[in-house]
């Protein structure tokens, strides 16, 4: 098996735990949206890059075929990225980033 394909897997899993595991409302937007948003936190520059890409890019093309194929409770996925330059603090500030612009 490539690193493509297990990266892959390994997208999809994280994915589905993250639904699975999380409360009826978590991660879903109100009844008055059709879209469910989920944030992605990962390194898109710095020395991380290489694999934040692989990883966004994975996770992109999973969204795309999932939401091709009804969606999650029949509503779309948007993946919202944030850049946590592969530093421990900038991850911090990204996930605030992502908390505050959704509560």
């Amino acid at each position: 098996m490539d690193k493509k394909t297990l990266s892959l897997i390994l997208v999809i899993c994280m994915l589905f735990s993250l639904v699975a595991c999380s409360s009826e409302n978590s991660f879903q937007a109100t009844d008055k949206e059709d879209v469910i948003k989920i944030a992605h936190i990962g390194p898109l520059t710095g020395d991380g890059e290489p694999w934040g890409t692989s990883e966004i890019n994975a996770i992109n093309m999973f969204v795309e075929e999932l939401n091709e194929n009804g969606g999650i409770l029949g509503k779309k996925v948007q993946i919202y990225s944030y850049d946590n330059r592969f530093d421990n603090v900038e991850t911090t500030n990204a996930a605030r980033k992502a908390i505050n612009n959704w509560n």
